[in-house]
């Protein structure tokens, strides 16, 4: 053993003699710049040279700072005694390897004796001298801080998965490739394990007529790093098409490079199905309100302070308005406006609704438009705060008209009818009085008869005493 570090100094006193005289060599060349050792002092990891016997020829003075001893204290020791029987332990297969010739890089936990565990990055190289390995050269950094921020990272992505996995809604994270990270949501709308929606799966399960949009947007947005949304249709694992909402916001790291996006997705079929809908229900609405005959219109009821109605405003008519009211242009004006004289009892009838909510029916004259008479419907419309009544009227005038000529031509019949009958009555009396007449006349015509024919019975039987 001992000849072998006898050999080892040996080599290293003639490594160091040639690094030496290189180092004079440089220094001559430049006189100005630093000397080998210098450089290596200033570095701010461990830098040495440690023979084929575990033992430190050369450190730098980084070594001072990590384990608080002299430079030149270490000169000679082991790897053992400097750096700790567990440390050393843990680093030894890799010492060994590379004396054998075969450079190491690798990251390792190392709990250093006196310098507290650390994360290290170490470089093992091998010092070729033809066919002998006399030691080998040993860069270590410290990547503690690299370490924590890795960790307090994997930590910060695990509560955003669990985060993430508890979304109702489908979410996941993107990089340059493509998807990295989809939550449970969007698996389960997909109908596929998360780890298979990575990559540009999204292209696949996209509607093809709104792939090219889609795909042009969000290059763009890659392109100046900014939020981008659309709106489109995604299959979803039953083979039904949804129409999405996806909102996408970029994510960088702390120098401000563009990573990726973090998206998220809200289903609108619903919301698509009901504003079709309602689109057909405004569709069909215009129709009924544009052909209907009747009159209709909204407006906007205006109070005074004392809570009275004083005006109302037309928010909109349909066609029939105009030819029932006789008012043009009537949206957006007040009705004071185009009728000053207007009756004060329309006023607090829409006020009446307006305020209660209590649908109303009547039939009232307006003698402000041309002594019109109109059968009317109010109802309130919208929040109660708005003030709006719906109105549907229609000109009844020409009815009433009617109505009074009947009811007028109904009492001219009564009367004379009346009179017929008094005619009638008098009439029948005459009749009844002619009747009684002739009931007597006939009665003294019998009386009559039956006296002749006693009389010639008794003149018979005088003729016959005679003789």
């Amino acid at each position: 053993m001992e000849s072998q570090e006898a050999s080892g100094d040996a080599a290293l006193k003639a490594r160091i003699a040639e690094l030496e005289a290189e180092n004079a060599r440089l220094r001559s060349a430049r006189s100005e710049g630093p000397d080998i050792r210098g450089v290596a002092d200033a570095l701010p990891v461990l830098l040495a040279y440690i023979d084929r016997n575990h033992r430190y020829r050369f450190n730098n003075r980084a070594y001072e700072e990590w384990f608080g001893h002299r430079r030149e204290d270490l000169a000679g020791k082991h790897m053992r005694e400097v750096l700790g029987e567990a440390a050393y332990e843990g680093l030894r297969p890799m010492v060994e390897r590379v004396l054998q010739g075969e450079k190491h890089s690798f990251e390792q936990f190392v709990p250093y004796k006196d310098g507290g565990p650390r994360h290290v990055a170490i470089d093992y190289v091998p010092d070729r001298r033809g066919a002998t390995i006399p030691g080998f050269f040993a860069l270590v950094r410290d990547i503690s801080e690299r370490k924590r921020a890795e960790q307090a990272l994997r930590e910060s992505e695990a509560r955003f998965r669990a985060m993430a996995d508890t979304a109702p809604v489908p979410a996941w994270v993107t990089g340059p490739d493509g998807i990295e990270f989809a939550n449970q949501a969007f698996a389960e709308y997909a109908g596929r394990p998360s780890e298979q929606l990575t990559g540009h799966v999204w292209t696949e399960i996209i509607h093809p007529d709104d792939l090219a949009a889609v795909a042009a947007r969000r290059a763009a947005a890659w392109e100046k790093g900014e939020p981008y949304g659309f709106e489109a249709r995604f299959r979803r694992g039953d083979g039904e098409w949804r129409w999405l909402m996806v909102s996408s916001r970029p994510r960088r790291d702390p120098d401000g490079t563009l990573l990726g996006y973090v998206g998220m997705a809200v289903d609108l079929t619903d919301i698509h199905a009901a504003t079709e809908a309602l689109r057909e229900s405004e569709e069909r609405y215009r129709s009924l309100f544009s052909a209907i005959d009747a009159g209709f219109c909204i407006i906007e009821v205006e109070f005074a302070p004392s809570g009275e109605a004083v005006d109302y405003r037309f928010i909109e008519v349909n066609p029939a308005f105009e030819q029932q009211t006789g008012l043009y242009a009537a949206a957006g004006k007040r009705m004071r406006e185009l009728a000053p004289d207007h009756e004060q009892h329309w006023f607090d009838l829409y006020g009446e609704v307006a305020r209660t909510g209590r649908p109303r029916r009547f039939e009232h004259e307006a003698a402000a438009l041309g002594g019109r008479s109109f059968d009317v419907y109010a109802y309130r419309t919208g929040p109660a705060s708005a003030h709006r009544v719906a109105i549907l009227f229609n000109d009844v005038t020409a009815r009433r008209r009617a109505e009074k000529a009947l009811t007028e031509l109904n009492q001219s019949l009564e009367q004379r009818i009346a009179a017929g009958i008094a005619e009638r009555e008098r009439m029948e009396e005459a009749l009844r009085q002619s009747q009684k007449m002739e009931a007597v006349g006939q009665l003294t015509g019998g009386i009559a008869h039956d006296f002749n024919n006693l009389l010639t019975v008794i003149t018979g039987n005088l003729e016959l005493a005679q003789r």
